[in-house]
């Protein structure tokens, strides 16, 4: 992932991963972010408008954690009926990122 121009650029090493991470994004509400989708070399690519504010790291995490959860509570209600998020997933998740 890479941002140039106030663009971000996400290169996904399997195919098929860009289209679920585009549904995903779509049903969040985040389809404005999305600007394009390329194939470059055998490579698919998500090109999305870079994200006001200041990168996600392991020392500002704390102070994204309410918004967070705020934008996942906002995306649940507009999708009733979709599969709980699991909270240990996440959390492993968030731990193997710091």
């Amino acid at each position: 992932m890479f941002l140039f121009e106030g663009r971000v650029y996400k290169a996904y090493k399997e195919r098929g991963w860009l289209a679920l991470e585009r549904e995903h994004m779509i049903r969040a509400g985040l389809e404005g972010w999305i600007l394009d989708t390329l194939d470059l070399e055998g490579r698919e690519v998500l090109v999305m408008r870079a994200f006001d504010g200041v990168p996600v790291t392991a020392q500002t995490l704390p102070w994204v954690l309410k918004p967070l959860q705020a934008l996942l509570e906002r995306t649940h209600k507009a999708n009733p009926g979709a599969q709980p998020v699991k909270v240990s997933r996440i959390a492993h998740r968030l731990e193997r990122f710091r």
